[in-house]
């Protein structure tokens, strides 16, 4: 492929897509609704924690959607992101845990949905639980104005993932 068709390809897709939105939830439900566009943004790379990897797949004004890996035999600790409201969308494998089966992404959409408003505590397993298999999930997020979008492994507030987040944190 040419850059030229490339280019051209390109600028027809930005054409479809909205300037912004009026809540995470209309954000949602666009990009579900148009087939899970993948519009990786320039000069971002992967975040690596102890117990995940998020790459962005798609940013548009104060809107992104983050595609997450969650490492088998992981807790995920109760925690915040102080400057993005969120919402999870599991993708696909077993949510197995030491305290219980979550499910799979056929039923743990429709009976566990996970919202949070920016700085709302969550987490989806207790201090004592883990996921044993791991999992992919989508983080559709709204990032407060002022803020620089990153990802939201790193606007963080609680107990870290381990040595790697912490670093990655400046702890």
């Amino acid at each position: 492929m040419t850059s030229n068709v490339y280019d051209v390809a390109l600028s027809s897709l930005l054409g479809n897509v909205p300037d912004t939105w009026n809540s995470l939830e209309e954000f949602t439900k666009w990009y579900i609704d148009n087939r899970i566009p993948f519009l990786v943004p320039n000069g971002c790379g992967t975040v690596v924690t102890d117990d995940a990897t998020a790459v962005p797949i798609f940013r548009r004004d104060r809107f992104q959607v983050e595609f997450y890996i969650i490492h088998p035999n992981v807790n995920i600790k109760i925690h915040s992101h102080p400057d993005v409201e969120t919402i999870t969308v599991l993708l696909g494998g077993e949510k197995t845990t030491s305290t219980g089966y979550l499910g799979t992404s056929s039923n743990f959409n429709n009976n566990f949905p996970i919202k949070a408003a920016a700085g709302e505590k969550h987490g989806k397993f207790s201090e004592k639980g883990y996921s044993n298999e791991g999992f992919a999930m989508l983080s559709f997020q709204r990032w407060n104005p002022g803020i620089p979008i990153t990802s939201a492994a790193l606007n963080w507030r609680g107990p870290s993932a381990g040595p790697v987040h912490d670093k990655l944190l400046g702890r």
